[in-house]
């Protein structure tokens, strides 16, 4: 029967889903540490503000591998929620270690054929980390 190919989690995903009605919102977020590269940017457009911004993470690599660096940007909305947008705005800082969680997105753009890959989070909680 199907059922006994299921994953073990799969009647508790079922259970989850009846319960907040078929909203995954829980398991589709994600979250990632890194430090401020560019002090964050204000864009105004008709109908929301956006605050951006880059964040930079240093991967560990293996015993002998080189060390690499991913930059990912950051956009945060007034649209559902000023004050988060007005903190954020406020507080934020080049060189500063946050926590951002969010909708990742994966963006792909051509240009004279030049491909551009971003990784774009849509913010919509941030942790200050100590230092």
């Amino acid at each position: 029967m199907l059922h006994d190919r299921l994953p073990p989690f799969w009647g508790l995903m079922q259970e989850l889903k009846i319960i907040i009605k078929g909203r995954f919102k829980m398991f589709s977020d994600t979250t990632i540490e890194g430090i401020v590269s560019s002090n964050p940017e204000i864009t105004t457009a008709p109908d929301r503000n956006i605050c951006q911004f880059q964040l930079t993470i240093n991967h560990t690599p293996q015993e002998g591998a080189p060390s690499r660096v991913s930059f990912i940007e950051v956009m945060i909305s007034d649209k559902n929620n000023k004050r988060f947008f007005d903190i954020c705005q406020e507080r934020i800082q080049k060189s500063q270690k946050i926590l951002v969680i969010g909708k990742i997105s994966f963006n792909r753009l051509e240009n004279n054929n030049i491909t551009e890959q971003r990784i774009v989070i849509y913010a919509n909680e941030i942790r200050f980390m100590g230092v």
